[in-house]
């Protein structure tokens, strides 16, 4: 038998050393998350209500024919004596202009102005001239009308545009400082109906006239439109005739017949006193005027009362000189 040379024993193998394992970096922490901006800031932010930034509005010398035509410039014409001044020192407070991006512009305060230079026959007029997009369009419009004269038509147009765009009331009087008493009361001239409207719009009749109709239901408001026609203009006058119009008087108490024992005795007549000849109404008028003055400032219900006696007698006063 062939011996052979034992096999050398295996070395026992060496154990692998286990890789130290490297520890994971901690998770950084979740930066908190931002407060939920409110509703009045989101709209704030969206629309450019209030501006991050001053603006300086860039002097320009603009051409009237580079302006919107007069017919897309909301508010009352000028008045002769404002055309007058134009023509005269010419467009001394620039007007307010945001320019789109395609270079066309809006007027956003100015209207009267460059109506009045136009009638004056003007070519250019100053101006200070903002990007869009810095504030809105509206804002703009309802400021320039707060440091000036209003416009209520302007302001009213352009609040509804604001509510539209998704603004409230608080965001809107934060804005452009009128009150949100203001812009509420503002916001009833919606109340026209729209051939009225568009006369308000065009200056056709004073805010005075605009929150006296909106009182009227509308087929009554209807009945101003003929005045409006033939006049081309609406007066308070105008208005306080259809409101009489519409007043009812109120039913006289059937009368009680007096039986022979209850009987009042007849009142003594002064026979110095003469008898008031003048028709109904006017005496009427005379006699709730006294009302008016007698009745203390806080019986309201008096006073309204009152009011309303008033103008139906002034109403079938009017009637009575229109129909002989």
């Amino acid at each position: 038998m062939t011996t052979g040379t034992p096999a050398a024993p295996k070395a026992p193998k060496t154990p692998k050393a286990a890789a130290p394992k490297t520890p994971k970096p901690a998770a950084a922490p979740k930066p908190a998350a931002a407060p939920k901006a409110s509703a009045t800031t989101q709209a704030q932010s969206q629309m450019s209500l209030l501006p991050a930034y001053a603006q300086l509005g860039e002097s320009a010398t603009v051409a009237l024919a580079e302006l919107p035509p007069n017919s897309d410039l909301i508010g009352p014409a000028p008045t002769d004596a404002f055309a007058s001044n134009i023509k005269e020192f010419g467009v001394i407070q620039p007007i307010l202009l945001q320019r789109r991006t395609n270079g066309t512009y809006i007027v956003a305060g100015g209207r009267r102005r460059v109506k009045a230079a136009r009638l004056a026959g003007m070519r250019t007029v100053p101006a200070l001239v903002y990007p869009v997009g810095w504030v809105s369009i509206e804002v703009l419009t309802t400021i320039e009308n707060e440091q000036r004269s209003d416009n209520a038509a302007a302001d009213l147009a352009a609040c509804e545009s604001l509510i539209a765009q998704g603004a409230n009331e608080a965001v809107i009087s934060e804005a452009t400082g009128k009150s949100v008493a203001g812009i509420r009361n503002l916001l009833r001239l919606k109340g026209l109906i729209p051939e009225l409207r568009t006369a308000f719009n065009e200056g056709k009749f004073k805010d005075s006239v605009a929150f006296k109709i909106i009182g009227l239901k509308p087929d009554d408001q209807r009945r101003l439109i003929s005045t409006l026609a033939k006049d081309g203009r609406l007066i308070n006058k105008d208005v306080d005739l259809i409101i009489a119009s519409t007043i009812q008087p109120k039913p006289a108490a059937p009368a009680v017949a007096a039986t022979p024992a209850t009987a009042a005795p007849a009142a003594a007549v002064d026979d110095d006193e003469e008898e008031d000849t003048r028709p109904w109404y006017e005496q009427v008028i005379d006699l709730v005027k006294q009302i008016q003055a007698l009745a203390p400032a806080d019986a309201t219900d008096i006073g309204e009362i009152a009011d309303d006696l008033l103008k139906f007698a002034e109403y079938a006063a009017a009637q009575a000189v229109a129909t002989p």
